[in-house]
């Protein structure tokens, strides 16, 4: 955890350090993204709450699927090679309901995610103007899961509580890239990506106003977001 986050360190700093060494092309770049999320554990816990309930309900999500977004600046420090810093937002949720006559139960978990992470790109071929990269993301997501359990039976409020849980987690997303130019006078480029997010290191979820309390998955061990899974997205880059 500790060599981890020296590297981490040590990448940001060389970076920083770099343009004084090479002469450098900056790009300003954003993403739109859509990746599965594997989430075992809150989509286990889910099923478990849904099978448990003493009335028919609906679980009209669990976890899918989601957009995310991501800003980032790179720097080609080699005709090949190219290292910058980015910034992803993750998010994704799921819902079990009931609601008639006789009342209401809703039961909300919504998690969100924000990534500082290193993007590394080695071009690999060039054909007429389309370029294909091997692309490597390293990062680290502040995990935040919120959970609103809300019972109504007639008019009577019965239960109506909010929890909310952190965890951290280190990533690795390698990725093929192919970009296009479609602009030269202002090096803008339009792209996609498709490769796999793979949460390699992931801390149990803790209340964040008493860390000694653990959130449980059905094995009754510390539960995990795992945002592990495959991403497809679009970019567009701008020169600077």
């Amino acid at each position: 955890m500790v060599i981890l986050k020296k590297i981490y360190l040590l990448a940001i700093l060389n970076i920083l350090i770099l343009p004084k060494l090479y002469s450098q092309k900056y790009s300003f770049g954003v993403e739109l993204g859509y990746q599965w999320y594997s989430m075992t554990d809150l989509k286990d816990l889910n099923d478990y709450t849904f099978k448990q309930l003493p009335f028919d309900a609906k679980l009209t999500e669990n976890y899918p699927a989601f957009i995310n977004y991501s800003p980032y600046i790179i720097s080609r420090i080699h005709e090949f090679f190219s290292i910058g810093v980015k910034y992803t937002y993750y998010s994704s949720g799921s819902r079990i309901s009931r609601e008639d006559y006789s009342g209401k139960y809703i039961f909300d978990g919504k998690i969100k995610g924000h990534s500082p992470s290193i993007i590394m790109n080695f071009e690999l071929w060039k054909l007429k103007k389309i370029s294909m990269s091997i692309f490597n993301e390293v990062g680290y997501i502040f995990s935040s899961l919120e959970l609103n359990e809300h019972l109504v039976v007639g008019d009577v409020e019965i239960t109506n509580e909010d929890y909310e849980f952190k965890s951290n987690n280190f990533y690795w997303n390698p990725a093929i890239q192919f970009d296009y130019p479609v602009y030269s006078p202002l090096n803008i480029k339009f792209g996609l990506k498709a490769g796999y997010h793979l949460d390699f290191y992931r801390e149990g979820m803790k209340l964040d106003s008493n860390e000694d309390v653990v959130l449980k998955n059905t094995h009754q061990e510390a539960a995990e977001a795992n945002w592990s899974g495959v991403d497809f997205s679009l970019f567009i880059t701008i020169g600077l």
